[in-house]
């Protein structure tokens, strides 16, 4: 990963695409999710679902940028402030490119002085957590079954759907949530 100044450009071209170019949706998105659609129709030997490639496309972006964009940051206890207009990736090379304009650090940082540091009371300020983010709904959680752990997976083919995902008919549910019994 590239941490760019305030000054420097964001790399474009040759590969790169902004978050910004991908937000929106569009040509830069389609293009992005292509790969995923291909890779999709090369592993599974049958196009994937939109949802699915979409899912993929949001795991091959986020796993990455998030490890990137935040491990740097963490011995040093700060968090990084990222507009997705400072946001620039290399999806074929792995490569990232940011521009933080300010980041959150803890009273005492030897860095809380510059420009750009933002000094917040507690480690609950610097993960941003205000009172609108605790207004949120929480979100609609799969069934939680008894068995065995299954492991998290976006399924192109449906028999391969596991048995807490909301698209299995119950009848299927039973029946996966009952099979290592049977073993």
């Amino acid at each position: 990963m590239t941490v760019l100044g305030p000054a420097d450009p964001l790399p474009r071209g040759d590969g790169w695409l902004t978050t910004a170019g991908l937000a929106p949706g569009g040509c830069g998105l389609d293009a992005f999710l292509a790969r995923d659609e291909a890779q999709a129709l090369r592993d599974y030997g049958r196009p994937a679902r939109p949802d699915v490639v979409a899912s993929f496309g949001l795991h091959r972006y986020a796993w990455p940028a998030s490890l990137l964009i935040t491990v740097p940051w963490f011995p040093h206890r700060r968090v990084p402030r990222l507009s997705v207009t400072h946001v620039s990736y290399d999806r074929g090379a792995g490569r990232m490119a940011v521009r933080p304009a300010s980041f959150a650090c803890l009273p005492g940082d030897p860095a809380a002085a510059p420009p750009g540091a933002v000094v917040v009371d507690d480690e609950g300020g610097a993960a941003g957590r205000g009172a609108r983010g605790r207004r949120r709904a929480p979100g609609a959680g799969a069934r939680r079954l008894r068995g065995p752990p299954a492991r998290a997976a976006a399924p192109v083919r449906p028999e391969d759907t596991r048995a807490t995902c909301p698209r299995t008919c119950d009848i299927d549910r039973v029946a996966k949530s009952t099979a290592h019994a049977a073993i």
